[in-house]
């Protein structure tokens, strides 16, 4: 995947995405002489000039997927005329969005037996037998084998979660805390604020070869 604008001008090592997030089925790349070859091309709306003159070159190849990324509310979105029925895959906080954030996922780095791991470890070997659980961080291959306990309560957590991804409104009554309280910075450069989203996306162009072209990108977005 070609990353065609690097957003904010936020630079990070490609093999982050192996390091960080267990991705090394995809190559990602900057080189814009590699635009031909390329299966898929990342477009960060902010970078977008207003007369195009900086979106490459069109028409594109008939096999590559244009994907358009933006991380803004529609109310902090820049309309850009001209975008219409050019970008056949999206990468957005949206629901709807063709690249989506996943659903459940553990970040784990200790798998020291000496600190009590072994319940938790466990525990997400039965509850993976119900649901599907991203695992992100240093321990990730102690995850891919062993025997199962603990069935019955990671089971209920699992028919919770589900249920919990359907239901917005209690969904939503786990963020009302950020009526009163304020995060604090923690565990995160700036130079990876975007490296995620890029990761998964180009995960996704290599696992996925259905795309939907969006007619009018704002009508969609703003809505």
């Amino acid at each position: 995947m070609l990353l065609w604008f690097w957003p904010e001008n936020r630079r990070f090592d490609f093999r982050d995405c192996t390091t960080f997030f267990n991705i090394d089925g995809c190559q990602l790349t900057d080189d814009r002489s590699l635009y031909n070859k390329a299966d898929g091309v990342l477009i960060f709306h902010k970078s977008i000039k207003h007369d195009l003159s900086n979106l490459p070159p069109s028409p594109r190849p008939p096999f590559q997927k244009w994907i358009w990324y933006h991380v803004e509310s529609p109310t902090n979105t820049i309309r850009i005329p001209g975008l219409e029925n050019l970008f056949n895959l999206t990468l957005s906080y949206r629901e709807d969005a063709d690249i989506p954030d996943k659903l459940v996922c553990w970040i784990v780095s200790n798998n020291n037996p000496a600190t009590g791991t072994a319940v938790r470890d466990n525990y997400y070997r039965e509850l993976v037998k119900h649901i599907k659980v991203d695992v992100f961080g240093k321990a990730f291959a102690r995850f891919l084998r062993y025997e199962d306990y603990y069935s019955t309560l990671s089971s209920s957590l699992a028919e919770f979660l589900l249920k919990l991804d359907k239901d917005d409104e209690a969904y939503l009554r786990y963020f009302q805390w950020r009526r009163n309280l304020f995060a604090q910075q923690h565990l995160i450069q700036l130079s990876q604020e975007f490296i995620q989203s890029i990761c998964y996306a180009c995960d996704h162009i290599g696992k996925h070869k259905e795309y939907r072209v969006v007619h009018d990108l704002y009508k969609w977005y703003l809505v």
